[in-house]
């Protein structure tokens, strides 16, 4: 539901400051995942600044369908 403009963040994992740990989806209705489902990262804490190498733009159209990421 966001409308705001969307960005990428293009990170070094060494610089991140805090620990990335890479799960499963978590399923709404609380289902387990799959074992061939991809796993994605999270990060608990704040993007440390120095960590950030860039930022990509994501387009999307009006129905709010993500469409590319520009670099």
């Amino acid at each position: 539901d966001v409308t705001g403009p969307m960005v990428v963040l293009d990170l070094h994992e060494d610089r991140l400051g805090h620990e990335l740990r890479w799960e499963p989806p978590a399923h709404p209705d609380g289902r387990e995942p799959s074992p061939d489902e991809p796993w994605f990262p999270h990060l608990y804490g704040p993007i440390e600044p120095t960590a950030v190498a860039g930022v990509r733009h994501v387009q999307r159209r009006d129905d709010g369908t993500y469409t590319a990421i520009v670099t």
